[in-house]
């Protein structure tokens, strides 16, 4: 058994590039991190679907619109991350300012939640969500 886990972490040593144990450290800490946030993103719908369904039809929390979602979802990144700002501002760029939903400040994550309504298509979505985030990664170029 012990030598079948030094093989399997001897190859994940190797497949990471490096031997130095902080390099190492710092490596695997990125790859919790993004498998927590997996964790939460690919589960998500279930624990939507348990919360609905109570033990005898007691009352639940209602994923009824984007707050509510980013309620759970705040609930949830708290199992994994300690330091969680919401609604956080990002510096204005160019006469413009913005919040992001979440940021994960010591991870260095920015989550922003948008609940597509039935009028909205992939496609308008999925540009909304492009101006959001080209607008803060050129603030984030910017302000260094």
């Amino acid at each position: 058994m012990t030598d079948s886990i030094i093989l399997s972490a001897n190859k994940l040593v190797k497949r990471l590039g490096t031997r130095d144990p902080f390099q190492l450290s710092e490596k695997l800490g990125v790859i919790v991190r993004f498998t927590s946030l997996y964790r939460i993103f690919d589960n998500f719908h279930d624990v939507v679907k348990q919360l609905c369904t109570r033990h005898d039809n007691r009352p639940t929390l209602s994923i009824d619109d984007e707050y509510d979602v980013q309620d759970l979802l705040h609930a949830l990144l708290k199992l994994y991350f300690k330091d969680i700002r919401d609604e956080e501002p990002v510096p204005n760029f160019a006469g413009a300012s913005a919040r992001i939903d979440f940021l994960l400040k010591n991870e260095q994550i920015g989550i922003e939640v948008k609940n597509k309504r039935d009028s909205m298509t992939s496609g308008l979505l999925s540009s909304k969500l492009y101006q959001k985030f080209s607008y803060v990664r050129r603030m984030l170029v910017c302000i260094g």
